[in-house]
């Protein structure tokens, strides 16, 4: 695998991983991590479905936020596998190590995981600890963020497990409206020199960025965000934001706004090509209102086609 894209568990995240999964040469690049903020039943079928695909993917069992996030890592590895209901060769165990660090050692000694990664986000106050499980066989990966200190990268580089850069490409605004911008903006060329950079694969936050929200609520304004490849093969991204933004009213004309200027500017550029891009452009010929959620989805969705189009098309 090389692309590991990192989700919070909602529900239309969990819903684009069911749609690519059935994209089948994104089963050769794409191994999601699911960090679950409960036990749903969205959650439960997108796991069974990922299962019976034989999609490989990552389930974090001490997760940062949600309703799981305060019980201890040994009581939630335990729901998590009751919940799943059957053993899933192909998943792997994650463990947040900023998150309850203390109980993570005790974990690992209970012997309870042989395929487990360790996910890095934010520097440790002290790195005995992370330096003890780093060495430990039953580790096959490790999740290093990019704003860490030089020092805890350093570190990390040196296990013997397989190593992924992780960062945050999508700068989220105070509100949707602060994305109306007319320039297509660079997004990332993680894809590009991960391998050069001495990493076995990458991870973003995809077009949802790192910020957790409990909740939505009805926006002013309608914002579309499309990523794409460019000549060079460099990802960037445009956002389309509707116009009519002085209150909450009308969201599917809001709608219609942002998919106008979408449509134009697909008319000049050409770009992307996707199924998910299809699909928005259906909902914009047909004047049809999806709901905000399916945004999100497709969104993700297109940002998923493009980076297993491109290593595909790599190995062709």
């Amino acid at each position: 695998m090389k692309y590991y894209p990192y989700l919070r568990g909602k529900q239309y995240e969990l819903l684009a991983l069911r749609e690519i999964s059935e994209v089948d040469s994104a089963g050769n690049v794409i191994c999601p991590i699911i960090e679950p903020i409960k036990f749903s039943s969205t959650l439960k079928k997108t796991i069974e479905i990922l299962r019976d695909k034989h999609r490989p993917f990552i389930l974090v069992v001490n997760p940062e936020y949600g309703e799981l996030s305060a019980k201890p890592v040994e009581q939630t590895y335990n729901e998590m596998m009751a919940f799943i209901g059957e053993s899933v060769p192909e998943m792997s165990i994650a463990l947040l190590y900023h998150v309850r660090t203390t109980e993570l050692q005790d974990f690992f000694e209970g012997g309870n995981v042989q395929n487990v990664s360790i996910i890095v986000k934010k520097d440790p106050s002290e790195t005995s600890v992370l330096s003890s499980l780093l060495a430990r066989q039953n580790v096959s990966k490790v999740f290093i963020d990019e704003s860490l200190s030089r020092s805890v990268r350093r570190l990390m580089r040196n296990t013997a497990a397989e190593k992924v850069t992780l960062a945050n490409r999508f700068e989220v605004k105070a509100k949707n409206a602060d994305y109306q911008n007319p320039d297509d903006e660079f997004f990332s060329d993680d894809h590009l020199y991960f391998e050069e950079d001495g990493f076995q694969g990458f991870s973003d936050y995809s077009t949802i960025g790192d910020d957790y929200k409990d909740s939505g609520f009805l926006p002013y304004a309608v914002a579309i965000h499309m990523t794409y490849l460019k000549e060079d093969n460099v990802l960037w991204i445009h956002h389309f934001v509707s116009d009519s933004n002085d209150d909450y009213n009308d969201v599917p004309n809001k709608l219609y706004e942002a998919l106008t200027k979408m449509y134009h500017w697909y008319q000049e550029k050409g770009y992307p090509h996707t199924r998910a891009f299809n699909q928005l452009m259906d909902y914009y010929q047909n004047e049809a209102f999806p709901g905000l959620g399916m945004l999100k989805k497709l969104s993700m969705l297109n940002h998923f086609e493009i980076i297993s189009n491109y290593f595909n098309n790599e190995l062709q």
